[in-house]
């Protein structure tokens, strides 16, 4: 998959961009809360979390909406765990025969930037990370924290959550677009004027001696915006546009429209556009929303839980 579509999808559809950062505040929106029997165990893991803070230079909070950034657009996150004894006041722990240095800090590894390095089995055994233009990291299996979602059998990431609406959002946009020229195209009405008639067809103009046709055309295409023209009974002028007719695209537009929010997880009520709905329908319409929202919110709870917050507390 190409990691960087879902942020250029983002920066030019504004349904996407809408529906990824409500998703992303009603995530958040809440903050979050360490919970656990011992209190011992909550105020030192506050004071771990607090100085990879500072030693990382980058608060929780904000590793955590980082962390919920890369699951909203490619349902892929990678952190480099960064273990150094004398940056942290976490006990080095022995785990079989080996010895591992405390936790120090997390940094957030775009996922546009990683990719996975694989053994002839298909097995995961390192990451690699694009610094720039060739330069790369590679780091074990060990110092990188993957979380995925939604992982197909047999591949080792996760399946983007636009991968589903990409053809639909094309197709919008086409359509949009073809509607766009339509209207502009319309806005501007043709002038069609009929010179004489079937039993007096048009001749010669006998002041100027041009085409009747001409001198009529001549006259139209020189007639101002705001104008009129005068003729004689042998003239007949006609305005064509649309005639008074709804354009018959708004139908596929719903469709495709629709096609994309629901790829989305999200309703045109939830994003402020809904006009129709009423009430009670617009709270069984955001259930959907509201389910993957707390999907989202699981999955984090729990790999903060298992990965960050339990090897903490080991090396207490």
């Amino acid at each position: 998959y190409d990691f960087t579509e879902a942020y250029r999808i983002v920066d030019t559809e504004s349904f996407v961009s809408a529906a990824i950062s409500k998703k992303k505040n009603l995530i958040l929106k809440d903050g979050f809360k360490l919970v656990s029997e011992n209190e011992d165990d909550i105020l030192y893991i506050k004071r771990r979390l607090n100085e990879i803070s500072f030693v990382t230079d980058t608060p929780f909070t904000t590793l955590l909406g980082q962390i919920v950034d890369s699951l909203l657009h490619n349902h892929n996150m990678f952190l480099y765990v960064a273990r150094k004894q004398n940056a942290s006041t976490g006990e080095v722990r022995i785990e079989g025969r080996r010895k591992i240095k405390p936790i120090a800090g997390f940094f957030h590894l775009s996922e546009t930037k990683t990719d996975l390095i694989e053994n002839n089995l298909g097995a995961v055994i390192g990451y690699k990370y694009n610094i720039n233009r060739g330069i790369y990291n590679e780091f074990k299996k060990e110092e990188v924290l993957h979380l995925y979602i939604n992982k197909k059998p047999d591949l080792n990431i996760g399946t983007p959550p636009l991968e589903a609406v990409k053809d639909d959002i094309l197709s919008l946009r086409q359509i949009e677009e073809n509607l766009e020229r339509l209207i502009y195209k319309l806005s501007v009405p043709l002038i069609h004027a009929k010179v004489g008639s079937e039993k007096f067809p048009a001749g010669i103009d006998q002041i100027t001696g041009r085409s009747e046709i001409d001198v009529v055309n001549d006259q139209i295409l020189s007639m101002d915006d705001a104008g009129g023209i005068t003729t004689t009974d042998r003239v007949d002028i006609k305005m064509l546009g649309a005639e008074s007719q709804a354009l018959r695209l708004s139908s596929y537009i719903d469709h495709f429209k629709n096609r994309v929010l629901v790829g989305l997880t999200i309703s045109d009520v939830d994003l402020g556009t809904g006009t129709t709905t009423t009430g009670g329908a617009a709270s069984i319409v955001s259930e959907a929303l509201r389910q993957n929202v707390e999907m989202y919110q699981t999955t984090v709870e729990e790999f903060i839980t298992d990965y960050i917050i339990t090897p903490l507390l080991l090396e207490r």
